[in-house]
């Protein structure tokens, strides 16, 4: 990862210690570096930048929990089957979010929408994290949108 990338997520994330007013802030990977703009290099980019934010909020207080956001393809059914692995992810066309959440508002522990997924993925570098599915139906599109978080702990 660059210095000037991980500049720009540890000044995102000043940035938002600083504002009080808000409980969560997000930025699309693709903003934080060009080089993310391609459809293939969506997860290794959005682990790269969660793991510089989880490396950058370790020692935080008040703490600020870190996630990507993968925006998936619509699916017809509630609880479809995920791919087997993070690379064959159908994502739609929304480039990762790196999301950050003051203590106590991350949503995965109070949205009955997320569905937490035990061990469902590897992940490089031993890099510790949990995995949560949202899904709810889209009454515009007559499907189910869906979302997978990866949450560094």
């Amino acid at each position: 990862m660059s210095r000037s990338m991980t500049t720009l997520i540890e000044d995102w994330l000043i940035r938002f210690a600083g504002d009080g007013a808000l409980r969560r802030d997000d930025i699309h990977i693709d903003r934080i570096d060009t080089k993310y703009q391609r459809r293939t290099s969506w997860i290794d980019g959005g682990l790269a930048c969660l793991e510089a934010a989880a490396s950058a909020t370790r020692d935080t207080s008040p703490p600020i929990t870190v996630a990507i956001e993968l925006f998936l393809k619509n699916a017809q059914q509630k609880n479809a089957p995920l791919e087997a692995s993070l690379r064959e992810l159908r994502m739609s066309a929304t480039p990762p979010a790196l999301v950050a959440y003051r203590a106590g508002a991350a949503p995965w522990s109070s949205d009955s929408s997320f569905e937490r997924l035990v061990d469902f993925f590897a992940l490089p570098n031993s890099f510790q994290a949990e995995f949560y599915i949202q899904e709810w139906f889209d009454e515009e599109d007559q499907e189910f949108d869906r979302r997978l978080w990866i949450v560094a702990v």
